[in-house]
């Protein structure tokens, strides 16, 4: 994540709603789609983690989880 966003997230956060004249709809907006951006980011993430380790011949048995 860019430094620059994330101090952008952090005075987001230290000024309240009522300041900046954000509705609660507004708010509640703003952060369920920030959070699905993060998940999105992690999930891609971990795509390309497995598709890396996939792409190895042969796939190391280290990188293979264990089912328990």
């Amino acid at each position: 994540m860019d430094i620059r966003r994330l101090s952008a997230i952090a005075r987001f956060f230290r000024t309240s709603g009522e300041d900046r004249g954000v509705s609660p709809d507004e708010m509640h907006f703003i952060i369920v789609h920030q959070t699905f951006e993060l998940w999105f980011k992690q999930v891609i993430r971990e795509l390309t983690e497995v598709r890396d380790i996939l792409a190895q011949d042969p796939v190391p048995e280290d990188d293979i989880p264990k089912g328990g």
